[in-house]
């Protein structure tokens, strides 16, 4: 099956990357508006998506642009019949991902959420030892990195801390609801933010800004103990009343993984409907903490 990628940027190199170096793609080609971008990448370029679709008859698309531009291209697609993975967030409103949402499942087709950190190694790992801690009451997240060359509407909130609204979403297994929120502004963006999240039974917190320091970390606080995972250190270590354990986990590539999961998804050997779900939430959280 061949994936056509639009976005020649940052993060459409990093998926035209992963789709080479992985088995679950063939790179039909690259489409971006500025044909600058397009010089040397050794495949088919286009700048204009309706010609490349029609020409080169993709049976997928990955959409790597500003998300304000997400559904019109994601539309676009699915008129030709591919199958979709956004990059995050799906859209930028919660109304609007989850028509979009909609219309593809009664299309047939799959839209398939580009929040990769669900496949991160170290997550996932967290994830599988949960019950190690027991009921979870406690979730952090904290997630710092280098402010952005283009910041899109919702500024720090979309771009950084929607990761961990997805991922704390998954951990927890129940909605979440937003009971606080503090947004530092610098100018017009959103540049930091301290959000409490919460379900019957337990509370989280997520804190996200740009500094220059790179951090990623989620902890989960159980009634036996705590699981702490730096994605950035690769480390996952259990902490319990019995002592303390640093657990080994082996490293896979988490883009590579999130495009095999599109193809198992293409080929109903995967549930993206259910996969989907948290992440049209955390949208819907990210409008939440937005208003406050």
């Amino acid at each position: 099956m061949s994936v056509l990628v639009v976005g020649a940027g940052k993060m459409g190199g990093f998926h035209r990357d992963a789709v080479r170096r992985g088995k679950a793609w063939s790179l039909a080609g690259v489409v971006d508006l500025d044909p600058n971008r397009l010089m040397g990448l050794g495949c088919a370029v286009d700048c204009d998506l309706e010609r490349a679709l029609g020409a080169l008859r993709p049976d997928a698309v990955v959409v790597a642009v500003p998300p304000e531009l997400h559904e019109s291209i994601a539309r676009v697609c699915l008129a030709h019949g591919c199958h979709v993975l956004l990059e995050k967030p799906i859209c930028p409103k919660f109304q609007n991902a989850s028509r979009l949402a909609d219309d593809f499942r009664r299309a047939g087709r799959v839209l398939f959420g580009g929040h990769s950190e669900r496949f991160h190694p170290l997550f996932q790992a967290l994830r599988a030892r949960s019950a190690m801690v027991g009921e979870i009451v406690r979730v952090e997240a904290v997630r710092y990195g280098p402010l952005p060359e283009r910041v899109s509407e919702g500024g720090v909130v979309m771009d950084l801390a929607i990761h961990d609204l997805d991922l704390v979403r998954r951990v927890v297994g129940v909605p979440l609801r937003v009971e606080g929120a503090e947004i530092e502004r610098i100018g017009w963006t959103e540049a930091r933010m301290l959000a409490e999240l919460a379900w019957d039974g337990g509370k989280a917190l997520v804190d996200a800004g740009w500094r220059l320091e790179r951090q990623r970390v989620l902890c989960v606080t159980g009634k036996r103990g705590t699981l702490e995972a730096d994605l950035l250190g690769r480390s996952l270590v259990l902490r319990t009343p019995c002592g303390e354990e640093w657990i080994k986990v082996p490293w896979s590539d988490p883009l590579e993984a999130e495009q095999a999961a599109f193809r198992a998804a293409c080929e109903g050997m995967f549930d993206a409907e259910a996969d989907l779900a948290p992440q049209i939430e955390a949208v819907e959280l990210a409008e939440r903490i937005l208003s406050f």
